[in-house]
């Protein structure tokens, strides 16, 4: 067998001598050209590309970092709830248990709403940054065997991949500094027996 030290331009597959006389005239079209002036042209376009998954790459870990520490800030915020819903029901904890499990149970939904936004984004980056690095790998270990065939495989690969746009939100103010405030007349406490099943809110900002 020959060795392939041709290079077919618009099938973008290396050939052998042969083949440029047999498959790939250029009377038919074909532009024919030896292997070391394609890595000349080509190598260029895969390192702007390598360049641009790096950059890519970059950008998801500095999310994926946001959304990891947003993750274990909103633990500590589930713990201070708690402690800001006990202090203000201890006064007035015999007529107010069942309101106090009622708004636990506010709280803890809408804490779980939050955890699952920030879990689903931390998913996607996950998946985003596994595709990138894989594709880049690849990419990178063609281009340094040299492997021309493998190139313009990987080179595909990871144009498409930078071609599929992920919406990745990163943690908003929702997630990073949201607080929670219960609001009532203190001077009212002794009237608040009757009015208990309405009495104090969870509200997030």
């Amino acid at each position: 067998m020959q060795p392939l030290n041709f290079f077919c331009e618009p099938c973008i597959t290396p050939v052998c001598c042969d083949c440029t006389v047999l498959d790939h005239k250029e009377k038919n079209g074909h532009i024919v050209m030896n292997v070391e002036e394609a890595l000349k042209k080509y190598t260029p376009v895969l390192d702007e590309t390598i360049t641009e998954m790096d950059k890519s790459i970059k950008t998801v870990e500095e999310k994926k970092q946001a959304l990891e520490k947003a993750a274990e800030n909103i633990e500590q915020i589930q713990k201070e709830l708690a402690v800001q819903v006990r202090q203000t029901f201890d006064r007035i904890r015999d007529a107010i248990d069942e309101r106090e499990r009622e708004l636990f149970n506010m709280s803890e939904h809408e804490i779980d709403k939050k955890r699952n936004e920030i879990g689903d984004q931390l998913a996607i980056v996950h998946d985003r940054e596994a595709l990138l690095a894989k594709d880049r790998n690849n990419l990178k270990s063609a281009k340094d065997t040299k492997d021309i065939s493998a190139m313009f495989t990987h080179h595909q690969s990871a144009r498409e991949a930078l071609g599929r746009k992920v919406e990745i939100s990163g943690p908003s103010r929702a997630t990073k500094d949201f607080a929670v405030s219960f609001q009532f007349n203190s001077r009212a406490e002794n009237n608040i027996r009757s009015t208990i099943s309405v009495f104090g809110d969870v509200s997030f900002k």
